[in-house]
């Protein structure tokens, strides 16, 4: 073996990202002693393994927990991807240079080297891979308005957790979803650019209630907002009416006394009520109709409706008090 391939082998080893072929087989085949099945990204590990992305470390664990460097994030997105023009690191040149070297070519926005890599951080690269150049912020909304982030308790900007260590479990979970979305790495324009996200979401605004909500675009001029006469309830109602009403889900405020007093009956009437959050005393809840919503003797009602109550389960978490 010469110097080179020594060198290399050395630093394969070090990193823990890649094995040889018989290794990966092998960790895909057995797993690893630290990622259960019921692991969130048990499969989303062994996909990453199978495609050569990432591999475990000699004792055959994974560390999913282990927080990610920018190089070892690069290294992951550019073997998932296999660029043609990557060129190998020259003697002497440190393990990521080749990989550094591609993102700089490309126009990546990169951090100085060494440090953990953020959630944050991690998600302005992957819009640069996308060919676009965002603030942290508003990459961060790109991704979770685009289904390729979810956050960590609400798919908002507050609570994706940007200022979070990237972990690998996340990192290789994170590059899947890319290549499901990008067949190709792009080139980042020079200039900042500002993301409008009505080329992927519509808005809705509640001014008089002060929140927003991020729905499909399909959700434009597709329901309509009534108030309850006697009570602060919010029925978002499915547009054309069916005659059974066609209410998707609601939004209802309440004193947060009242809320303390009543919340385990409420809690227990419906089954996927959600507590979105309190401003000036009052609490917010998403709930679900209690009752039939839609016409069930006509099937393309039926269909229309509860694909729609359907994305609206997934929605509710875009909820965000305006500032």
């Amino acid at each position: 073996m010469n110097s080179n391939k020594k060198r290399l082998a050395a630093m394969l080893a070090a990193f823990g990202l890649f094995a040889s072929i018989a290794g990966q087989a092998m960790a895909a085949e057995a797993g690893f002693n630290d990622v259960k099945k019921s692991y969130w990204a048990y499969d989303s590990i062994q996909k990453a393994v199978a495609d050569g992305i990432v591999t475990g470390y000699p004792d055959h664990s994974f560390h999913p927990a282990q927080s990610v460097t920018q190089s070892e994030w690069l290294a992951m997105l550019v073997r998932a991807y296999q660029p043609a023009d990557v060129n190998q690191p020259g003697s002497g040149s440190p393990w990521d240079s080749a990989y550094a070297a591609y993102a700089k070519s490309k126009g990546w926005k990169l951090l100085p080297a060494g440090g953990v890599l953020t959630r944050g951080q991690a998600a302005s690269l992957a819009v640069n891979a996308f060919g676009r150049n965002y603030s942290q912020d508003d990459s961060v909304q790109y991704l979770l308005d685009t289904d390729l982030a979810s956050g960590q308790s609400r798919k908002t900007v507050a609570g994706y957790g940007k200022e979070k260590p990237l972990t690998r479990a996340e990192a290789v979970t994170f590059i899947l979803r890319l290549k499901e979305k990008l067949p190709e790495l792009k080139a980042a324009p020079k200039d900042k650019q500002s993301y409008d996200r009505s080329e992927n979401v519509f808005v809705y605004r509640n001014e008089p209630y002060k929140f927003t909500l991020a729905m499909p675009l399909s959700w434009k001029n597709a329901f309509e907002v009534e108030k309850a006469a006697d009570k602060d309830i919010l029925s978002f109602t499915r547009v054309p009416k069916s005659r059974f009403g066609g209410i998707v889900f609601a939004i209802s405020t309440r004193p947060k006394e009242e809320w303390e007093a009543n919340k385990e009956n409420v809690i227990g009437e419906y089954a996927n009520l959600h507590v979105l959050g309190e401003l000036e005393g009052q609490v917010y809840v998403f709930a679900p109709p209690t009752d039939v919503e839609w016409d069930p003797e006509d099937k393309t009602e039926t269909d229309a409706y509860q694909k729609m109550a359907k994305e609206a389960f997934r929605f509710w978490s875009t909820f965000e008090f305006i500032k």
